[in-house]
């Protein structure tokens, strides 16, 4: 497990995914860990492991929810015999199916903590999540963190200029879909509004009238818009991104974009924001659906 950089206490998920079969035994090595824990080591102030079910991969997983009183208490933890000897077990009986994911999260108020697990919403690194009436689950948080990270890798690709088709093959997955809400009344001059853009091009098969493909969405936009993003600040402040995580299909994050457009028919520019809504993560986090929502009356004013 990794070491963390907090100044005071120290939260940490580890979710840990045994292969077929070997679930019991981990439980039963992680269990024994436990003991040891809550005997040995007083800078642990709670260490509770938790059974939960990957839905992606049907895979049962099981996740440590640990808070120690400091980074020196986690970094003692993880030297010490017994945790040693069960990652020695773990690697000679080959019981998982994939690395460990350690995740190191720190809540934004300390009267929410992790270890209780039963409220209805909370704050990681400043991020709202949301989640379902049923309560927090463990891996929603874990599914916040990563696919929040996805998002901001894609904030900083649109304010660096990255090159579309970058974009769709490092964040996107493969069969994604981009819809960008607009009156049907504007797609004379802004084609590229209110269809449903799908799929991904073939290499072989050139860009055509009837491409409806993500690449071929980026392609209809640069003809008809650019952008000068600000590097300084193009999107919301991280503690504004929205991230609604049930570790689902529903997953979500909401982001606001501002950028300078203008116009390639007449080179009239205007300052824009835009809400970008990204859903249907694959199990890496990728993004499967990104809905805009833009200045359309702008954009057919300043395109005549």
């Amino acid at each position: 497990m990794t070491n963390t950089q907090f100044g005071e206490e120290c939260d940490i998920v580890a979710v840990l995914t045994p292969k077929p079969g070997k679930l019991d035994r981990v439980a039963e090595l992680l269990t024994k860990l436990t003991a040891c824990v809550k005997k040995n080591e007083p800078g642990v102030l709670s260490f509770h492991l938790y059974k939960d079910f990957d839905r992606e991969t049907g895979q049962e997983e099981l996740v440590l929810v640990e808070k120690y009183v400091n980074k020196e208490a986690y970094d003692l933890h993880a030297e010490l015999p017994d945790f040693q000897a069960m990652h020695a077990t773990f690697r000679a009986e080959e019981l998982m199916a994939k690395p460990i994911l350690v995740k190191s999260v720190k809540p934004l108020k300390k009267l929410w903590t992790l270890a209780t697990l039963n409220f209805r919403s909370t704050f990681l690194s400043h991020i709202p999540i949301s989640v379902p009436n049923s309560g927090l689950s463990v891996k929603s948080i874990v599914t916040a963190m990563n696919i929040r990270t996805v998002v901001e890798a894609f904030c900083a690709d649109f304010a660096n200029g990255t090159h579309p088709t970058t974009i769709l093959d490092t964040r996107f997955t493969s069969n994604p879909e981009i819809y960008e809400y607009g009156p049907d009344w504007a797609r004379s001059r802004l084609p590229y509004l209110g269809r449903s853009w799908t799929g991904r091009r073939s290499s072989s098969t050139p860009s055509s009238e009837e491409d409806t493909t993500c690449d071929a969405y980026f392609d209809v936009l640069g003809q008809t818009l650019f952008f000068e993003p600000d590097n300084r600040e193009p999107t919301s402040p991280p503690d504004q991104f929205l991230v609604s995580a049930s570790n689902g299909s529903d997953d979500a994050v909401m982001v606001k974009l501002t950028s300078t457009v203008g116009s390639i028919a007449t080179g009239k520019k205007w300052v824009e924001t835009f809400v970008f809504l990204f859903g249907r993560f694959d199990a890496q986090g990728r993004i499967g659906k990104l809905e805009i929502w833009s200045d359309s009356l702008s954009a057919w004013v300043n395109s005549e």
